[in-house]
């Protein structure tokens, strides 16, 4: 969970609810932000990173089974703190060589095409998500479902929609989960659809017959 507006104490008495023992959170600052990752407690997860705006952890099924990296992000809101954002992602590269993961809410879009509204995005602004992600290795791997991510419910020309919500990926972990895809959910609870992130069948374990 991105943007949960809610206490570390308050996000780890949801696991209960949620019947899930495994849990990472952050507080929100003030009244934005916030992260929180819940997990089954079948999987082996371990902390690489914990931040206010991301939460970067390994994942094994079990202690026999490939390591591989998922990195939960909320990027800087603000225009101004963007690069805040993509230097926080370079930096973190180096902390875990396993096959990469990254996704959720950048606050960005790689092409002009993905803003559906009347405003132009700013062309230095994309360019410099792009360059994060060319750094750091890490290619979109698509989706299905509505075209955009965030509507901010606006009428009219007040009205923006945009593809702000990703998953790239190394492509190491892009051969090991060679059948993943993602999904654009909708939600009638929030501006930003939720996210559905298949893996499929790791190719390690159909080669095994399991």
């Amino acid at each position: 969970l991105s943007e949960t507006r809610q206490s570390e104490v308050k996000m780890k008495q949801l696991r209960w609810r949620l019947a899930l023992k495994g849990c990472l959170a952050r507080s929100c600052v003030g009244r934005s932000g916030g992260v929180a990752l819940f997990w089954d407690e079948s999987l082996i997860v371990n902390l690489i990173t914990l931040s206010d705006k991301a939460i970067d952890v390994s994942v094994q099924e079990c202690p026999a089974s490939l390591v591989w990296r998922i990195t939960f992000i909320y990027g800087e809101p603000r225009v101004q703190d963007m690069q805040l954002t993509w230097e926080f992602m370079k930096r973190i590269k180096y902390r875990d060589t396993n096959p990469w993961v990254m996704m959720r809410d950048f606050n960005e879009t790689m092409w002009q095409f993905e803003q559906f509204s009347k405003t132009r995005r700013g062309e230095r602004q994309m360019e410099a998500f792009r360059d994060a992600l060319n750094f750091c290795d890490l290619h979109d791997i698509g989706f299905s479902g509505l075209p955009w991510t965030y509507d901010n419910k606006q009428f009219g020309r007040r009205n923006v929609r945009v593809r702000l919500d990703r998953v790239v990926a190394t492509e190491a972990w892009s051969s090991l989960f060679e059948h993943a895809s993602v999904e654009h959910l909708v939600s009638p609870c929030s501006d930003h659809c939720p996210m559905m992130l298949r893996l499929g069948l790791p190719e390690q374990r159909a080669d095994n017959g399991s």
